[in-house]
């Protein structure tokens, strides 16, 4: 037709840059040269294919192959691997984040006074805790929202044509994020623990790093929920924060539940960071000498394990909810 593909530039760019040009003199010889060049031999090959499929009774497949579910998981799990390496800047920021708000946390509580017969010190140690319980929530929840909202709308087109399904797609999502979400989890209660100066057990020290990874894989999951729930980041983050708010209300500091009212007392028991502050309090003040207990002050008798427990109860019904919104939205577009 001769056009002459550009030296080093793509030959499938370059044709599809002229397939897409208006110009109504170059369609023109587009339609001309179709006609008279490939039209003949385009009709001679599906007459020729026609004959063949009628002469044998062959017919074409109807329905189309189903892959395993390990190779569906293996090859969407190497995918998120593979985003994480392309994406290093964002781990490295969320890394930067943890050191950062973990140490400007312990210099801003450093040492706290131990005075066993001070009730200031014992309550703002129990305090601490409580901000310390939303704090990492908080922080592995809202990278979540952001990230998953912007992911979505991929994963619903792959889904639709059929090229995976939700489930393994699903778990490709949480199984990374547990273990990055653990680390930074760790990392942050090392700088925190040893700064801020709370009891030097080696078993309260794990205990604390045990409540702190599943609390921050609790927001993790929480992030994906309203991800999973809403269409657009503009509104999932509203509605993320929206939900953050009862946690400041309800965990345990403010009030307890010797104060609330029994119509609304109940949304205390599916807060994560009621559980959360149960279990680090108890950790911390359980089998002290502290005249002022917070235990005793705030009503923290759910026991620890109770509490880690919950936890573990929350992030699987939060992730079933999350799922369960993403077969809906998936069985909306087919």
């Amino acid at each position: 037709m001769g056009y002459q593909c550009p030296l080093n530039s793509n030959p499938a760019d370059y044709f599809m840059q002229l397939m897409s040009n208006q110009d109504q003199q170059i369609l023109k010889i587009f339609i001309e040269n179709y006609n008279k060049n490939l039209l003949p031999d385009t009709l001679l090959q599906i007459e020729e294919s026609n004959k063949h499929l009628e002469s044998s009774n062959l017919s074409l497949p109807q329905k189309m192959a189903k892959l395993s579910f390990a190779y569906e998981i293996g090859a969407l799990l190497k995918r998120q691997i593979l985003n994480l390496k392309r994406h290093r800047l964002l781990v490295k920021t969320r890394f930067i984040q943890v050191i950062i708000n973990g140490i400007i946390t312990g210099a801003i509580y450093w040492q706290l006074k131990r005075d066993n017969q001070n009730m200031q010190d014992s309550l703002q140690i129990a305090k601490c805790l409580y901000l310390l319980a939303l704090g990492i929530f908080y922080q592995s929840m809202n990278p979540q929202v952001l990230s998953f909202t912007q992911e979505r709308p991929v994963f619903l087109k792959e889904q639709s044509s059929q090229m995976y399904s939700t489930f393994p797609y699903f778990l490709s999502k949480l199984i990374p994020e547990l273990f990055s979400c653990s680390m930074f989890a760790v990392l942050m209660s090392c700088i925190v623990y040893w700064m801020i100066g709370f009891a030097r057990t080696a078993e309260q020290f794990f205990f604390f790093v045990l409540t702190f990874i599943i609390t921050t894989n609790v927001g993790n999951v929480t992030g994906l929920l309203a991800g999973s729930i809403f269409k657009s980041a503009s509104v999932a983050v509203p509605f993320a924060s929206t939900f953050v708010l009862p946690l400041f209300l309800f965990g345990g500091v403010f009030k307890n539940r010797s104060t609330y009212p029994e119509w609304i007392g109940w949304i205390e028991y599916i807060n994560p960071s009621f559980y959360s502050f149960n279990a680090l309090a108890e950790n911390e003040f359980q089998n002290t000498t502290f005249q002022y207990n917070p235990i005793q002050i705030y009503h923290l008798n759910f026991g620890k394990w109770n509490s880690i427990l919950m936890l573990i109860v929350l992030y699987f019904a939060f992730a079933i909810i999350a799922y369960l919104c993403l077969r809906r939205h998936c069985q909306k577009l087919q």
